[in-house]
């Protein structure tokens, strides 16, 4: 076989037959929460064939298979839950020192069982940026402040 070169087997983007039958199972079938209810249970499905001389043949789904049929048909009837507004009250926040107090009122509320331990990281997150943004902004004010003075220094 040649370096690099594909010499055999399917085209790129063609799907194996097993998959390829599938998806023709549920385009035939037209009722993808039935068919993956089957699947889930284990129960054995006709493929379509490719040539019109060839019976079907019958597959039965392995327990890879079967698992994720179960979670795509969970999030079919069950979809995950999407995040939700949280209600909190906060300092109001103008240096470094006020996010540290804010964070406090997070870990109260956390402790309190107000919020989630996701919701308590989401706006702990926020309020770390917060002081990122603080911080630069009084970094950028200093050497503003620096710069001015040196340049008063050297000229007489």
């Amino acid at each position: 076989m040649a370096i690099g070169k594909k010499t055999g087997g399917r085209n790129r983007g063609v799907p194996n037959r097993v998959n390829a039958e599938l998806r023709d199972e549920i385009a035939r079938a037209a009722d993808p929460i039935k068919f993956l209810a089957a699947v889930t249970n284990g129960e054995a499905i006709a493929s379509a064939t490719n040539k019109q001389d060839e019976k079907p043949v019958t597959v039965i789904p392995t327990l890879d298979q079967r698992l994720h049929a179960a979670a795509l048909l969970l999030h079919k009837i069950c979809p995950p839950a999407k995040s939700a507004p949280i209600k909190l009250d906060l300092p109001a926040i103008n240096n470094a020192n006020d996010v540290k107090t804010a964070a406090g009122a997070v870990v109260s509320a956390l402790g309190a069982g107000l919020l989630t331990p996701d919701d308590a990281k989401a706006v702990s997150d926020i309020l770390e940026a917060f002081r990122r943004a603080i911080e630069l902004s009084d970094h950028e004010v200093r050497l503003t402040a620096l710069e001015a003075a040196a340049e008063k220094e050297r000229r007489p």
